[in-house]
């Protein structure tokens, strides 16, 4: 929380007060004055774009070494206005790929990846709070 004390050009004076909470913003503005009853209170939610990711997909979960395997999930525009997010995609831990993607207020997309691996083992997929993994099986043998 932060708080500011001003004087307006009334020579009132203006206490702001700023939350930020979790994804949501809140300005506060108090009017004081000496009387005891001329005071106003406004309360202003500050507009901003926010994005929210869900419904992460891995197809197939198991692939031979050096086929493909897609990643896709669905990114929201939750805010209020225009604006871009850069999805990145982490394979065990490091950030191997990202898209940049602009939305309008309460527009949703869907991004795809596509991935192929010649190791074969687990690969943990983190693309922001969204988790999943997929398997590369061993060779066989010939």
């Amino acid at each position: 929380m932060e708080i500011d004390l001003l004087e307006n050009s009334n020579g009132r004076n203006v206490v702001i007060v700023t939350l930020v909470i979790v994804l949501i913003s809140a300005i506060a503005i108090f009017y004081l004055t000496t009387g005891i009853n001329d005071w106003g209170l406004i309360i202003r939610r500050e507009e901003k774009a926010g994005f929210e990711l869900s419904n992460l997909t891995i197809s197939p979960k198991t692939v031979h070494p050096g086929e493909r395997v897609d990643v896709g999930l669905d990114v929201c525009n939750i805010g209020d206005l225009q604006g871009t997010h850069t999805v990145k995609l982490e394979i065990n831990g490091k950030v191997k790929d990202s898209q940049a993607v602009t939305l309008d207020p309460g527009e949703e997309s869907k991004i795809t990846f596509s991935i192929m691996r010649s190791t074969a083992g687990e690969y943990d997929i983190k693309i922001g709070n969204l988790t999943s993994s997929f398997r590369i099986r061993k060779p066989e043998p010939v």
